[in-house]
């Protein structure tokens, strides 16, 4: 028989739940922001080449919809080249 949970053991999880999640979304947020911070230095011909450089990489441009934590790093180390 599995033991039932208290009621302050049940919300501590939903708090360390919902903290792993807010930790995810920073990372994801964090490393948007460095891409955007890179991009908004170039030049507009330096942006172009940078957009050809990720579209030959095969990465997407669109890096603000994407959640994806290892393609936002690939697409930040192809922006800080």
């Amino acid at each position: 028989a599995s033991k039932s949970l208290s009621k302050s053991e049940m919300e501590k999880m939903k708090i360390e739940s919902a903290n792993s999640i807010n930790d995810s979304n920073t990372d994801v947020e964090s490393i948007q922001s460095e891409i955007k911070a890179v991009i908004n230095k170039l030049d507009p011909i330096a942006k172009k080449d940078m957009k050809s450089k990720l579209e030959t990489a095969g990465l997407p441009t669109a890096f603000n919809k994407i959640t994806d934590v290892k393609t936002l790093n690939k697409i930040l180390e192809v922006v800080s080249e």
